[in-house]
């Protein structure tokens, strides 16, 4: 690749929305994604530059946020190797070791470090695009709409009660009291307040989205999609100008698995209140309750 390909692809939600899915797709329609990926194919670089323990405790200014863009965009272009500045390398290796002194992970270390600084072009012969998948991407989308001109967005969101009842709660707790006013103190997450984050963070989102990218926003209703894969997947291809082959889209429908939908019809919903289960209503999912809410 001498050159960056025009059409730029970024893919966020909250974790556990079922961004994977949509990044597998994704690549497998052709697009560059990172050469530094993890199981979840969330890429590494943007998570080392991006979660931050010092911006977890106190929000960064938009001209960190852009700075940190900047780099990313080389790396995932260009790549960094041979041209990277000492102070840049001497930045991204502080990353590392405030990391190594944080609480919690992110899943970026050191070897996350070292790539990125030896990032070169891709070697993926004629990709469609390039982009990435990090669910917290969406944190930070005032910033990459503006950064990077002409980028489509997709952002997934699935069932906020259960969402509620998800083990992830890294969202939450990195970035609850600047979305919706929740500061994690004690290490206890309920169920209440991973729906409330998944209100407030969704609008926050949408909103921005919508605004200041129009029709290169999409959102996917990881539900419908599962349920309805062969529609959704053309509205996909459609959206990223993909002229799927018929062999590509029967390979992609059989990777497609839904797991935990509807895993909150086994839960005790009494622990909501009736406002937020009409906004789980107002962002378009069906919530047939039958138990008592207060």
């Amino acid at each position: 690749m001498t050159s960056p390909p025009q059409e730029i692809i970024a893919i966020g939600g909250i974790g556990g929305s079922g961004t994977r899915l949509i990044a597998d797709i994704v690549m497998k329609f052709g697009f560059y994604m990172g050469a530094s990926l993890n199981k979840s194919l969330d890429n590494l670089w943007f998570t080392l530059l991006f979660q931050r323990p010092g911006w977890f405790a106190r929000f960064p200014a938009d001209d960190d946020i852009v700075a940190a863009l900047r780099l990313f965009h080389r790396a995932m272009t260009t790549g960094l190797s041979g041209t990277i500045s000492i102070r840049d390398a001497d930045f991204i290796h502080s990353l590392v070791r405030d990391l190594e002194q944080a609480a919690h992970g992110t899943g970026a270390d050191r070897k996350t470090a070292e790539k990125l600084i030896a990032s070169m072009p891709s070697k993926q012969a004629a990709p469609v695009g390039w982009g990435w998948k990090e669910p917290n991407s969406h944190i930070f989308l005032p910033q990459i709409v503006s950064e990077f001109a002409g980028i489509k967005y997709i952002y997934v969101i699935r069932n906020g009660l259960d969402m509620a009842f998800s083990n992830n709660t890294n969202q939450i707790r990195n970035w609850g009291k600047y979305i919706c006013g929740i500061s994690i103190i004690d290490e206890f997450v309920s169920e209440k307040m991973m729906l409330e984050y998944w209100i407030f963070a969704n609008k926050r989102a949408i909103e921005i989205g919508k605004k200041q990218l129009n029709d290169k926003f999409m959102i996917i209703n990881y539900n419908n999609f599962c349920r309805s894969s062969l529609d959704e997947l053309q509205k996909l291809a459609e959206f990223l100008n993909i002229k799927a082959d018929k062999n590509i889209i029967k390979k992609i429908l059989n990777t497609i698995k839904p797991i935990t939908i509807n895993r909150f019809e086994k839960n005790d919903l009494s622990i909501f209140t009736k406002k937020q289960i009409e906004s789980v209503r107002e962002f378009g999912f069906d919530v047939d309750i039958s138990t008592k809410i207060i």
